[in-house]
């Protein structure tokens, strides 16, 4: 199914933000299916939808919960480990795996960035 159909009317897009997940941790517990469904198969959709349509660049949002429990006084650094502790995050560290993949094999330019929230 083309859910991207809307999006036709309106022309040609240079770039795309991917804001879109399910995000409550406890949730993804109880619903580990659904979030990899939507937030696993939806960042796939995304960056195909991209690549097909000549959409040069595009921003993923993943989240700072891709390093585990996170201590209140330390910085977090790009480089540091990833430890996903729940579906939720886990989903979050395969979009960006995916973001990358396309960045590399498929000329797509890409960034993720790791919100706290």
């Amino acid at each position: 199914m083309n859910y991207f159909y809307a999006l036709e009317e309106y022309g040609h897009f240079d770039s795309a933000f991917n804001l879109a997940a399910l995000k409550s941790v406890s949730e993804s517990f109880l619903k580990p299916k659904i979030y990899i469904h939507v937030n696993v198969n939806g960042t796939q959709n995304i960056t195909e939808y991209c690549t097909r349509n000549s959409i040069d660049n595009l921003v993923f949002t993943s989240s700072a919960a891709v390093y585990g429990n996170i201590e209140s006084n330390k910085s977090i650094l790009e480089t540091d480990i990833t430890k996903p502790l729940s579906p939720y995050s886990v989903t979050r560290l395969q979009g960006e795996k995916i973001t990358e993949i396309f960045s590399i094999y498929k000329d797509l330019q890409a960034i993720s960035l790791r919100v706290l929230t």
